[in-house]
């Protein structure tokens, strides 16, 4: 017996986390009932290739990011929604602010989205997070509006699409004259 609420299943199905309201911590058990670990705060989520857990701390409304040997990671503000698909980048949301925010694993900024999925401290909604193939990312707004946003990788897939914007253009306007060099393959 584990005592505890179960939370989930390691990845690989060795292990199991459980959580215990009474004292805030989420306990990491083998399948023989033995402790392996403990974590300060309620259990979110495995990463993605199982060799880390996030626990988020309701008082301080902050996720951490830990191995699974109880070595404090890194750390992000707000509850921890999601992991991205290759499992490099975690979305957060705070509850007095109707923001969502993507965080490298070494814990740098790298975005921020209108909505968030938390009004008045209470979850409107658990599927909220990266799209599947890592190319949307949805949000709620405290107003109850969803958001839908394109992902991309920065400026990289900006010059793309405007390259392809300008294809179309001079393709549509074979007179308009460009200098050579501007779109390069």
């Amino acid at each position: 017996q584990f005592p505890g609420k179960f939370q989930a299943f390691s990845k690989d199905g060795e292990r199991l986390v459980v959580y215990s309201e009474e004292s805030d911590i989420s306990y990491l058990y083998d399948l023989l009932g033995n402790k392996i670990e403990q974590f300060p705060g309620k259990f979110q989520a495995f990463s993605k290739d199982g060799e880390r857990l996030v626990v988020y701390s309701e008082e301080s409304d902050i996720s951490y990011l830990y191995d699974l040997l109880g070595n404090k990671i890194e750390q992000f503000p707000g509850k921890f929604r999601d992991f991205n698909e290759v499992g490099n980048k975690v979305l957060t949301t705070i509850f007095d602010e109707d923001i969502s925010r993507i965080y490298s694993l070494s814990g740098d900024l790298l975005a921020e989205y209108p909505g968030s999925a938390f009004s008045s401290k209470r979850l409107f909604s658990n599927s909220l997070g990266f799209s599947p193939d890592g190319q949307h990312l949805m949000t709620l707004s405290s107003d109850g509006y969803v958001g839908l946003f394109r992902l991309d990788n920065g400026l990289d897939d900006l010059l793309a699409r405007g390259c392809a914007w300008l294809e179309d253009y001079f393709n549509a306007n074979p007179e308009a004259q460009v200098e050579a060099g501007i779109c390069l393959d």
